[in-house]
């Protein structure tokens, strides 16, 4: 009976203490056939590749149909693995490399290691790595169409005149982040005179220039090549080189970097354009164009420091005579050369080499050439109709117009840039976040947004509980339906397609109370200036508690508290700049947000910042920091609740306002049948159920003289206990008041015309007030 694939990963699950990847998955499709080689009793060559995986991926490939994948995992493996099949233009074949068993590339190593496609079309080849000493080209694809070899990577060990690609009689097909490496490497892909249509993207070829005879990165004799947004450093023969037959060749938005040979070598092809290059670094030519070469296009590169002007040792033994861009023999007169940018004012050559005056007059070209490397004279300075202009740069990004620089280039987008890579402006995302007091919304205003060379197309609001929200306006409203603390992000995208995001913490908290601030020492209340969000100070000045210049109460555990600011929608915060500067502007509790609250005896408390100090009152102007290190009144303050101030107080027997004297001479009495200033009283919370009466007369204290045995005025600077009283709360909304110093209520008298005092030890309709 055969094993089970399955059975058999679970009797060894792991090796060596590692999870072992597994072979395939326990329901596959039949469109995947799995090679895996690293638990050999799960594997078998003779198996179908779903159930059960092949142990070599020559078996997989034996049997795959057009439609299917081979997916490999495992290895390394020690072949060289030939397609025999082909698919179609609607179900090729995929060969897609897997992991390896610490996770990386899956490996096909040895001598002769690689993949064969020969005479077969539709195939993709996706994820592999090849290592080993080339004895034969690592990838060699021969009489094929419709191939992409995609993220396929090979690795020279040993000397070899053979390329780690070859492509003979290739036609469309693709080449895309292929990489090729190595000491030991001598080509890295070469093209022949029969293949046609291939475009090579983001492809890496590099050696260190130790390549016996001339090896060349890429090596064209194709027609119709296109060689895009790719990497090419070393070869002692030319980075880039356009055979004699090659025709219709795009070279654009490369990068071609330190090496021996030509940087681009174009020898009798036809057709051939340059366009948004960097050629840098070279020994010999940055450029070179020779033979009978025709319709030659070089235009809007960025070629420096070649001919040997690197300084390296490499260059040592190289000829002296190398120039930024030459043209020679035939070719001259079927070249265009313009709107480069060079780096040596010799770096030209007519057949000689010459500067860029004399260049022009000889040849008639390079009119908009600039010797030039500063990063000004690129900008919006290319030209846009010439041939093989790519119309998105190296990464993929759109062109742009840089608002501050004159468009000096030519074409349909004389703003383009010259080089491979396009400058473009990214927003810069700057929002507010504010919160409605306890309701759980939330207000993201992204308008201070700054856009790059276009304007903002749209932006994406993610509220960080899985909301995200897609609209062309700044602005966005979300509303939490639990507490905690989320990250919201905001991403601008422009309309040239640049976006750039920032993300800000917002905590949503449950409120422990609303309250107002009273500073003992000058006996106002704190609110929040009307200076710029998102940190406006916070100030002790305001005569009265309103609304707006409320505060919720957070607990955030272990004696710590939060303020939440009503007028800037924020949490309170420690606001280092300069001095520690209390502020209201964050909309997230951190450490900085967080206060201890200690409670004293007069129930007055003290805010303790993170930095170990007391928020304070500052004497002169009145605006609270934390420059404390002890406690005294200018950081004492008294906890108001938003519901208890401003109120007014009248005798159920009677109906009048309970009025306060402003200079205190005359005591409490229910005199006034009108509301004002003088009628007003806030209730301070002082803790464990007592409260204290603040008048607006005068700002001052109510309190029972004498223990209570005189009536009651308005003339204490501070809470004592001859002014802390019980609120006893009735079913009909009214209230009383016991005084603590002598545990009698507060009376208006039988008829509710006489001074208030403390004096009942029972409760009547004198004895009753409401609190409106």
């Amino acid at each position: 009976m055969r094993r089970s694939r399955l059975a058999a990963l679970v009797a060894v699950a792991t090796l060596g203490g590692a999870l072992l990847p597994t072979a395939s998955p326990a329901h596959a499709d039949t469109t995947t056939l799995y090679v895996n080689n690293l638990v050999p009793e799960a594997c078998s060559d003779s198996s179908d590749g779903i159930d059960q995986a092949f142990c070599t991926i020559g078996a997989a490939v034996a049997k795959v149909r057009p439609g299917q994948t081979v997916k490999i995992d495992g290895g390394p493996y020690a072949e060289r693995v030939t397609l025999a099949a082909s698919g179609t233009a609607e179900q090729p074949i995929t060969i897609l490399g897997g992991r390896s068993a610490t996770g990386g590339t899956v490996t096909l190593t040895g001598p002769t290691a690689g993949v064969v496609i020969h005479h077969q079309h539709h195939v993709t080849v996706s994820g592999l790595a090849v290592s080993g000493a080339l004895e034969a080209p690592a990838v060699d694809v021969h009489d094929a169409s419709g191939i992409v070899l995609d993220g396929v990577s090979v690795s020279a060990t040993a000397a070899s005149a053979q390329p780690a690609f070859r492509l003979a009689a290739v036609t469309g097909s693709s080449v895309q982040r292929v990489v090729a490496s190595g000491t030991q490497l001598t080509t890295g892909l070469s093209l022949d005179a029969a293949s046609s249509g291939v475009t090579i993207t983001a492809a890496r070829f590099t050696n260190g220039n130790t390549d016996a005879g001339e090896g060349v990165g890429i090596d064209v004799a194709s027609a119709g090549t296109t060689i895009l947004a790719s990497t090419v450093v070393g070869f002692r023969g030319a980075a880039i080189a356009v055979r004699p037959g090659a025709a219709d060749t795009v070279i654009a938005n490369n990068q071609i970097g330190h090496g021996y040979g030509d940087g681009v070598q174009i020898r009798g092809a036809t057709g051939t354009a340059l366009s948004n290059n960097i050629v840098s670094a070279r020994c010999r030519n940055g450029v070179r164009v020779d033979g009978p070469s025709d319709r030659v296009s070089i235009q809007n590169n960025l070629v420096y420091r070649n001919g040997g002007r690197t300084g390296a040792t490499l260059c040592a033994a190289a000829p002296t005579d190398g120039v930024e861009i030459g043209v020679y023999g035939e070719s001259r007169g079927r070249t265009v050369v313009d709107y480069n940018n060079t780096g040596n004012p010799l770096g030209y050559a007519w057949d000689q080499p010459m500067d860029l005056a004399a260049f022009r007059v000889a040849s008639g070209q390079a009119a908009h050439d600039l010797y030039d490397l500063t990063y000004a004279s690129r900008i919006d300075s290319a030209n846009s109709a010439a041939s093989g202009f790519p119309a998105t740069d190296r990464n993929g990004r759109g062109r742009g117009d840089d608002p501050s620089r004159a468009n000096t280039g030519a074409g349909p987008v004389p703003w383009a840039d010259r080089g491979p890579s396009e400058t473009l402006a990214a927003p810069v995302v700057t929002a507010t976040v504010t919160q409605e007091p306890g309701t759980g919304w939330v207000t993201v205003d992204a308008a201070a947004t700054r856009p790059g060379f276009t304007p903002v197309a749209s932006y994406r609001f993610d509220f960080g509980d899985g909301t995200v929200v897609t609209q062309a306006g700044p602005v966005a409203r979300h509303r939490y339906t639990s507490h905690g603390t989320r990250t919201v992000t905001i991403r601008a995208t422009l309309v040239d397609t640049m976006t750039a995001a920032r993300s800000y913490q917002v905590s949503y908290l449950p409120r422990a109370g609303t309250i107002g601030l009273l500073g003992l020492a000058d006996f106002r209340y704190v609110g929040v200036s009307s200076g710029s969000h998102p940190s406006p100070a916070l100030f002790a000045n305001r005569p009265t508690l309103a609304a707006t210049e409320a505060f919720d109460l957070v607990n955030v555990g272990t004696g710590q508290v939060a303020l939440f600011a009503h007028r800037t929608g924020s949490y309170v915060t420690l606001d280092r700049v300069g001095i520690d500067v209390v502020s209201a502007g964050s909309p997230s509790v951190g450490p900085n947000e967080t206060f201890a609250m200690t409670r004293y005896t007069d129930g007055s408390f003290s805010l303790k910042a993170s930095n170990g100090r007391y928020v304070s009152v500052s004497a002169s102007n009145l605006g609270l920091s934390t420059s404390a290190t002890t406690v005294g009144q200018w950081e004492k303050f008294h906890r108001v609740n938003l519901a208890d101030a401003n109120r007014s107080l009248q005798p159920v027997a009677l109906r009048r306002f309970v009025t306060a004297d402003t200079a205190a001479e005359k005591p409490l009495a229910a005199t006034s049948v009108t509301l004002g200033t003088n009628q007003r009283f806030d209730v301070v919370d002082l803790g464990n159920g007592k409260v204290a009466l603040f008048a607006h007369a005068n700002n001052r204290f109510v309190f029972a003289p004498n223990s209570g045995a005189l009536p009651l005025v308005n003339s204490s600077g501070a809470v004592s206990p001859w002014g802390t009283f019980t609120v006893v709360r009735h079913s009909d909304g009214t209230v009383s008041f016991k005084a603590t110093v002598n545990n009698r209520y507060v009376t208006a008298g039988v008829t509710g015309t006489g001074p208030l005092t403390a004096s009942r030890t029972t409760i009547g309709r004198s004895e009753r007030f409401i609190l409106r």
